[in-house]
């Protein structure tokens, strides 16, 4: 990562720049060429200075190379399941796939209704179909009950007819990638995969003042005077807080 502050990524560029620069006059005489040193005019630097710097930085690049060269390889069948070739690309493309899971969760959106697209999901689940088929012995068990706290509080991710060798594969597979609990376990015949987040940090709030429009999604609260509650829709929605004549609500600020 560059940072024009620090100028850290910048350090064999700033090396280069940092060579002496040369001029050239002719003599008055007009047989002989003066060299001088001006880092303002001049337009000639030492090739053997310049390849020292050449040098230094291609060191970098093959260190870097060859410590790539021994990391593990991202799983090949969530590779071709979206489409990438790397960790950046199957990271990033991980990143979004939650993000659509938790879009859904807020809207109250059945996941597998839009989450997995038709062509998608049945393309990943014959190739890890076909993985497990040649990869696996025959009648071996491989998995375990659904983890407790997955089965109580996870999120649904989709509903799907699939062996039960391919839902542990969907599953161990995007654990390790994302971080995040994900299990499965048997609703009617079906395979029910679930997913419970990496905790969070707890959000905050702050209190609203006279004449802060009251939103959807604010907090009042209760009577209590110990929880909180969604303002009523419809109720107060839309009016100018009043805290004289109105119990207190707070706005989440992150």
């Amino acid at each position: 990562m560059r940072n024009t502050k620090t100028r850290e990524g910048f350090e064999f560029w700033d090396k280069l720049n940092a060579l002496p620069r040369y001029a050239f006059l002719l003599s008055p005489s007009g047989k002989s060429v003066q060299k001088f040193e001006d880092q303002a005019m001049g337009s000639w630097i030492d090739v053997h200075e310049a390849q020292k710097v050449v040098d230094q930085a291609q060191e970098v690049i093959s260190e870097l190379r060859d410590e790539l060269a021994t990391w593990p390889k991202p799983d090949s069948v969530l590779c071709k399941f979206y489409d990438v070739t790397d960790w950046p690309g199957l990271v990033r493309e991980l990143v979004g796939h939650v993000a659509q899971l938790q879009d859904s969760a807020k809207r109250n959106v059945k996941p597998w209704e839009d989450t997995f697209p038709p062509t998608l999901l049945p393309a990943y689940i014959e190739r890890v179909n076909a993985a497990n088929a040649t990869a696996q012995p025959q009648g071996v068990p491989v998995m375990g009950k659904c983890a407790q706290d997955v089965y109580a509080n996870g999120r649904s991710v989709c509903l799907v007819d699939i062996p039960k060798e391919t839902a542990e594969t969907i599953c161990r597979n995007v654990s390790t990638v994302t971080g995040c609990k994900v299990d499965w376990h048997y609703i009617g015949g079906r395979v029910h995969i679930k997913a419970l987040s990496a905790e969070q940090p707890a959000p905050s709030y702050r209190l609203l003042g006279d004449g802060d429009i009251i939103q959807d999604g604010d907090e009042t609260l209760n009577d209590d005077t110990a929880t909180w509650g969604k303002v009523p829709v419809g109720v107060f929605i839309g009016m100018p807080y009043n805290r004289r004549v109105m119990l207190p609500v707070r706005r989440a600020t992150s």
